[in-house]
């Protein structure tokens, strides 16, 4: 695809959160009765995780309406028996992750697969849990597909937070199911934290209480039972940010976004603010006009997602900046350590990775050039953002990867004037 570069202006609607969705569906798939999930935006991602809930035993259909909102209807949860459980994540890591201590808890067998480079998200964390529990398992050169055996019945887990909150979050919702009170100790520093608490947020919305000890660094999650209950979706922070830096060049209103929402990722609005930023609401439009940028240090530890949008705005800002706290980012749907920078460079600008982050040498406009997606729907949306700084063509290899998570984005993209 041939990006050729134009300012992009107007007002869009911002995709629905793909954290808080599949958080929904699951919570809604797993209650008695009837739950009706809103705004929901049938991503790639969100598709295997609605797939994966069906073949777990979830009753679930799906809506259209003339709005283009998808309503999810859910009528409860039904073991399945005497047939293989297999569930393909295809490359979602969220639905991998998600189902996996879900499924463990229903099932004494079941398969997992997936393709991409899901084969690679470690799982070690799940493993080492497996041991303890003397759950046996089995996987492929990579991590899947994997086989377990066994069924996890305990009241007490400990889990390192230093890989993912994925895995915190998978576990929480499996310990929902359970009668009595779970207790998950994180061992270490929990990173993501924020995604923790978009899912004790849902959870509450479905009638299953958690705490959090800060003290303690300990989630103490009642189980019981899911209630089924009807949640609208609100926008997406993460893809939020690609349009409010493109805006940054002339003036985009984003509409769909939650003032009150607890996604970590709104974090982008200060972020891109104590660059430079003009970003302010009216009503309940969030607009982005036309600023300098300036360079910053930016720790993109508790959101890993925004290191795109982050490592694009420091590469059109004035001074040397650089990005911080991202060990995670070599284990993402690409090492966007490498991604992001290598993007940057191809499109005439400076960028070098380091251990945790990159080096980024700031430039007011870039040259543009032939930039590959890595496969990954953040580096496809950052090429995007980006385009509106250059001064030549951008020739886009696998811009397709947003279907993962944004699968409108190009349309939107055109829609602000985008030329494709």
């Amino acid at each position: 695809m041939k990006i050729i570069p134009e300012i992009l202006k107007g007002t869009i609607n911002i995709p629905s959160s793909k954290s808080e969705t599949h958080r929904a569906i699951i919570c809604a798939g797993l209650a008695k009765g009837n739950s009706k999930i809103t705004n929901v935006t049938l991503s790639e991602d969100i598709t295997a995780t609605i797939n994966g809930l069906i073949n777990l035993g979830a009753d679930i259909t799906i809506e259209r309406n003339i709005n283009n909102t998808v309503t999810v209807k859910t009528t409860g949860f039904k073991l399945r028996k005497n047939s293989d459980i297999i569930i393909d994540c295809n490359e979602s890591g969220s639905t991998l992750r998600f189902l996996i201590p879900l499924a463990v808890s229903l099932y004494d067998k079941v398969r997992f697969i997936g393709r991409g480079g899901l084969e690679k998200r470690p799982l070690s964390i799940y493993f080492d849990l497996f041991d303890k529990c003397n759950i046996e398992y089995s996987h492929g050169n990579d991590y899947l597909p994997l086989d377990i055996k066994g069924k996890l019945d305990t009241s007490f887990f400990e889990l390192a937070g230093n890989v993912s909150s994925q895995f915190v979050t998978g576990v929480m919702i499996a310990a929902g199911l359970r009668d009595d009170v779970t207790e998950i100790s994180i061992v270490n520093k929990l990173e993501s934290k924020p995604y923790v608490d978009i899912t004790q947020d849902i959870m509450d919305k479905f009638g299953v209480k958690s705490e959090y000890s800060e003290e303690k660094n300990k989630y103490t999650v009642y189980g019981g039972e899911y209630a089924a209950g009807d949640f609208e979706v609100k926008g997406d922070w993460s893809h939020a940010g690609f349009l409010l830096l493109a805006g940054t060049k002339s003036k985009i209103a984003l509409a769909g976004l939650s003032k009150e929402s607890c996604q970590g990722d709104k974090i982008v609005v200060d972020i891109l603010k104590s660059m430079g930023a003009k970003i302010y609401w009216e009503n309940d439009l969030l607009i982005s006009e036309k600023s300098d940028l300036h360079a910053g240090i930016i720790n993109v530890s508790q959101c890993p997602d925004l290191a795109p949008v982050v490592g694009a705005a420091l590469a059109v800002a004035q001074g040397e900046g650089k990005i911080t706290g991202g060990e995670r980012l070599r284990i993402k749907e690409s090492d966007r350590i490498k991604s992001v920078a290598d993007t940057i460079c191809r499109l005439g600008g400076q960028a070098e990775p380091t251990k945790d982050g990159m080096i980024i040498k700031g430039r007011t406009s870039l040259s543009g050039g032939n930039v590959s997606c890595y496969n990954d729907h953040r580096i496809a949306m950052m090429i995007g953002a980006l385009s509106v700084f250059c001064s030549n063509d951008i020739i886009v290899e696998g811009h397709e990867c947003v279907a993962k998570s944004y699968p409108q984005f190009w349309d939107d993209f055109s829609a602000l004037g985008g030329k494709l």
